[in-house]
């Protein structure tokens, strides 16, 4: 078995064993691409002489030190938002990530959503933070949403979110342990949530 030595290598790996797999394949690609052309860029570009940091991945230096790297991709074609994230949640930078989500010039809050939070290694979050995240109305009501989740943490904040975004309206949000069931959901034919 080869060992990859850097991101771009793998990403080539991972692009060649898409183009034999399902077309699904093709939208965590993007993310994937998104991400290692961000991490490769600045792993090149940083001084070698100390470690990779948060801050290299996200080119400029955080208004927190805590904030997390954040990436969202848009498939048109699917009608569906994929979204990911790494290192701390906290609610400062989930509030600047919607806000991008919104200002985004191809984001339609009819659309579907994927959110991976397996990357996620640490929640800086209350309740109350996750009640005021969980207030702004991003997508429309009948948008299918999966959260994917590594956790019992995790999980408990994403239920949190849902409920309080169910007494706002919106049905279409399931919490998700595995890639394929969070795909099935938010790909589904089936009519409405």
């Amino acid at each position: 078995m080869k060992i990859y030595s850097s991101g771009e290598h793998l990403y080539s790996f991972f692009q060649r064993f898409c183009s034999f797999v399902a077309p699904v394949c093709t939208l965590l690609m993007h993310v994937v691409n998104l991400t290692l052309t961000v991490a490769c860029k600045y792993w090149r570009e940083a001084p070698k002489n100390r470690p990779l940091e948060v801050t290299d991945l996200q080119g400029s230096p955080p208004s927190d030190q805590n904030a997390m790297p954040s990436f969202h991709k848009i498939d048109k074609e699917r009608r569906l938002v994929l979204s990911t994230a790494t290192g701390v949640l906290n609610k400062g930078e989930a509030l600047a990530y919607q806000q991008r989500l919104l200002d985004d010039p191809d984001f339609d809050p009819s659309y579907s959503q994927l959110s991976d939070f397996t990357h996620i290694t640490a929640y800086d979050l209350s309740a109350e933070d996750v009640r005021q995240l969980a207030q702004r109305n991003i997508f429309s009501p009948a948008s299918r949403r999966s959260f994917l989740v590594g956790n019992d943490l995790a999980f408990g904040l994403a239920r949190v979110y849902e409920i309080h975004r169910e007494t706002a309206g919106e049905r279409g949000i399931r919490i998700c342990r595995s890639l394929e069931e969070a795909l099935d959901w938010v790909l589904s034919k089936q009519e409405g949530p």
